[in-house]
């Protein structure tokens, strides 16, 4: 199953546009050489099914650390760093998951 349709199926709403360039421009993952980092298409689907994220509206797109993960809320493409440990704990938030790699050099 492709990525745009797995996302839609868990979803349903189709990927966010941000989320789609950031996958086209870095099939292979991006980080920036000090701590965050976004995963591949792959990646980012095998940790949303395995700690059961979809249902909860979001998916699991990378790190910012060995502490913290990022996650995309599909309805809105909003980026959220939270506590691995408690996902509701969130640390900080983008608008969009653009903003974030501008942000957290990532490009």
């Amino acid at each position: 199953m492709t990525f745009n349709r797995w996302f839609e199926t868990q979803f349903g709403c189709p990927v966010p546009v941000g989320l789609t360039e950031y996958l086209t421009e870095h099939p292979s993952g991006a980080e920036n050489g000090y701590g965050p980092r976004l995963w591949t298409a792959e990646a980012i689907q095998e940790e949303t099914d395995d700690r059961q994220f979809a249902s909860n509206g979001v998916c699991i797109i990378g790190a910012s650390d060995s502490l913290s993960h990022i996650l995309l809320r599909a309805r809105d493409g909003r980026v959220f760093i939270v506590d691995s440990r408690d996902p509701r704990s969130v640390d900080a938030w983008f608008s969009d998951l653009g903003t974030m790699i501008s942000l957290l050099n990532l490009e």
